[in-house]
């Protein structure tokens, strides 16, 4: 936890709040310490109600990971879903956007589907991106993400997807 005004989460991040500071509602709350802690385990709104004397909160954003590609012994991991925090982001009175990226679908196919990508996750205009997908023997590269997706080890010269796509 951040020694700071408001940490809001998706999943395993969230959103913290001076339980004396800001009222708002939204996402499951629970009080850790000062803090009331807004979790987003499902896209939803963090309503901002009454700012008190404070105008700061905490933030943790984490989008899905990518999923892994093809089946047998060439397909590759599908890369974490990228993060974002900070413990000093300006609030006002106001509805705030949370979206929750899921993960991506691994690969049905043999040896040529790559895993889908990780879908994004949304704070306001925070947002961080979802994770690459898994290579697999035809298609060797994984791709990139917020962590890149696993290359196959199966073709030659292969490479793992870039990370941090979208500067996220």
């Amino acid at each position: 936890m951040f020694q700071s005004n408001h940490l809001i989460g998706f999943g395993s991040g969230g959103v913290a709040i001076p339980v004396i500071g800001i009222q708002a509602t939204g996402g499951l709350v629970q009080i850790d310490g000062l803090y009331k802690v807004h979790t987003f385990n499902s896209s939803d709104t963090l309503n901002v109600l009454d700012l008190g004397e404070e105008t700061t909160v905490e933030y943790l954003v984490v989008a899905g990971g990518g999923g892994g590609g093809g089946s047998g012994d060439s397909g590759a991991g599908g890369g974490a879903g990228g993060y974002r925090v900070d413990s000093v982001f300006d609030v006002s009175v106001a509805a705030l956007t949370v979206t929750v990226g899921a993960g991506g679908a691994g690969a049905t196919g043999g040896n040529t589907a790559l895993g889908s990508n990780g879908n994004n996750s949304v704070f306001s205009t925070i947002t961080s991106s979802g994770g690459g997908g898994g290579a697999t023997e035809l298609s060797p590269n994984g791709s990139a993400g917020g962590s890149g997706g696993g290359g196959s080890r199966r073709a030659p010269n292969t490479s793992g997807g870039a990370g941090n796509s979208g500067s996220y």
